[in-house]
């Protein structure tokens, strides 16, 4: 019972440690950005005409596998290069941040260092580039998959055509009739076209190709299972949430 109890209130201590830790760092940031004075305020909001070369836009705007490919040349094999920042806000990140430093020094004020690895340099979050930079990841990077077309929802390239008559149907009767069960308490039923299946598993290894290449770190699936990546994650929420909404709930209910 003693020992149950001891681990109960250190899984708590440890939790309240993390919160804690993550108040702290909030108030870190905030004193910074109270105080540090930018250079170039204009970086702070997402202005992507000013960021981005024309070219990029284009292909962003365009959004298909096709238009991605148009901008990106292969110098050697497996390298991928493509035109992404202008010139001119590239100079203005680097001087924001030299101007950071440069304050850092001046006032003597203790920041913290970028990682455990590494003790100098600075973190553009801390002095106010959250949500900027969040929001380049989110519109600007994360929409070059290599299956565009899996992130919005398209039922006819989705589902075989049986399932999708079912669901039309929405009767008890239009599912029984796709359903066969060749053991007892087993049923089983077409749903997804082998391309669709091929697709998802040849994004999902994409995914996980980027996240070695680019050294990101990832949040498991779940506490039982270090490897693997969470579909949700990498921007097929919306797509998986419309799925399970109007093609598989109403299967239960029916």
């Amino acid at each position: 019972m003693s020992a149950n109890q001891g681990n109960e209130n250190g899984g708590q201590d440890n939790s309240t440690q993390g919160a804690s830790t993550k108040q702290l760092h909030k108030e870190y940031r905030e004193r910074i950005i109270s105080t540090y004075r930018p250079l170039h305020r204009e970086l702070y909001q997402m202005t992507p005409g000013s960021f981005f070369v024309p070219s990029f836009l284009n292909a962003i705007s365009e959004n298909t596998e096709e238009g991605f490919r148009n901008i990106i040349s292969e110098p050697s094999p497996g390298v991928l290069t493509f035109d992404m920042l202008q010139p001119q806000f590239c100079k203005m990140l680097v001087d924001e941040a030299e101007n950071f430093e440069n304050w850092v020094r001046e006032t003597r004020t203790r920041i913290l260092p970028p990682n455990t690895m590494n003790a100098y340099g600075s973190v553009l979050d801390d002095f106010g580039m959250e949500r900027m930079l969040d929001k380049l990841m989110k519109d600007y990077i994360l929409p070059m998959p290599l299956h565009r077309e899996l992130y919005q929802m398209t039922p006819g390239s989705f589902f075989v055509p049986s399932f999708l008559n079912a669901i039309s149907e929405n009767t008890e009767e239009g599912f029984r009739n796709i359903i066969s069960e060749p053991s007892p308490g087993v049923l089983t039923f077409d749903m997804l076209q082998p391309q669709f299946c091929k697709m998802l598993v040849d994004e999902a290894e994409n995914f996980e190709n980027w996240v070695r290449e680019t050294r990101t770190r990832i949040l498991p699936p779940n506490t039982m299972n270090a490897y693997g990546s969470v579909l949700d994650d990498f921007g097929m929420e919306r797509m998986l949430d419309k799925l399970m909404k109007d093609y598989i709930l109403p299967m239960s209910t029916s």
